[in-house]
């Protein structure tokens, strides 16, 4: 490793780079002893000529990630279009894009990305998925459901908003899109205005303001009338949920929620 004045050690965007490849090829079956016995240009090119298969899509994780560290907006794009037309959009989304952004967001705690990176590969993204949500043509269906999309507010996080945005549309349900960051009060006055009969919202982050079980609580009284569904890392913290709330649990449970028979 290299080290400051100081004499810390400290690893710059190439040895992270270095060591995404190291783990991607070992991870693919390669062993240490051979690994160890490279060059850096050769396990550079060993990681790019392994190709994706329908049950590995790490190649895709591990080149966008590159990317990302970088700031190459080409490069990110360019992979991120052959991704799209290997495996389809919502293949691309579970299998890829939420491991990526949570991998990503696991090197921005431990210091090895900046936020700079962070918010760069989701804008790119973000940017895919509108264009992917402008370009569906299907219409809605009169199956007497509407759901209202948002996230809470200090949920800053709107990708699997998106994506649950894009599936919705996709399978001809009606719904409102408010996007992040909404207060109570503006929900309260959308359901007050539209015939909706669930709330759905993602939650990545802690919510700055209170709990996720007191969030629902409050939700729950003041939307008594209402299915309440949820998403995120903050699931599996939230036993004995109010009766009107539903938490979806995985990828799976959030695509069956697309569908347009998922209302009681």
């Amino acid at each position: 490793p290299k080290r400051r004045e100081s004499k810390h050690r400290f690893y710059d965007n190439e040895d992270l780079k270095f060591i995404l490849r190291i783990a991607y090829l070992y991870n693919n079956g390669h062993k240490i002893s051979q690994i160890a016995s490279l060059s850096q240009n050769q396990i550079m090119a060993m990681a790019l000529e392994l190709k994706p298969n329908e049950d590995n899509f790490e190649i895709f994780i591990n080149h966008l990630t590159e990317a990302a560290i970088d700031l190459d907006q080409v490069r990110f794009d360019r992979i991120l279009h052959t991704l799209v037309l290997h495996a389809g959009f919502e293949k691309s989304v579970t299998k890829v894009l939420f491991p990526l952004l949570k991998r990503i967001g696991l090197l921005w705690l431990t210091g090895n990305v900046i936020p700079a990176q962070e918010h760069f590969a989701s804008a790119l993204i973000i940017k895919k998925m509108l264009v992917a949500i402008d370009g569906l043509e299907k219409p809605t269906n009169n199956v007497g459901r509407k759901v209202l999309l948002f996230t809470p507010v200090g949920e800053l996080h709107e990708i699997p908003l998106l994506f649950m945005h894009y599936m919705l549309k996709k399978n001809g349900v009606p719904q409102i899109y408010l996007g992040k960051n909404v207060s109570l009060e503006m929900l309260d006055l959308v359901c007050k205005q539209q015939s909706v009969n669930q709330l759905y919202f993602h939650v990545i982050t802690n919510l700055t303001r209170c709990d996720i079980k007191e969030y629902l609580c409050r939700l729950s009284r003041l939307f008594p009338d209402k299915e309440i569904v949820f998403s995120g890392s903050q699931v599996c913290q939230c036993e004995g949920a109010p009766a009107n709330v539903r938490r979806l649990m995985c990828n799976e449970e959030m695509l069956q929620f697309t569908r347009l028979q998922q209302f009681a």
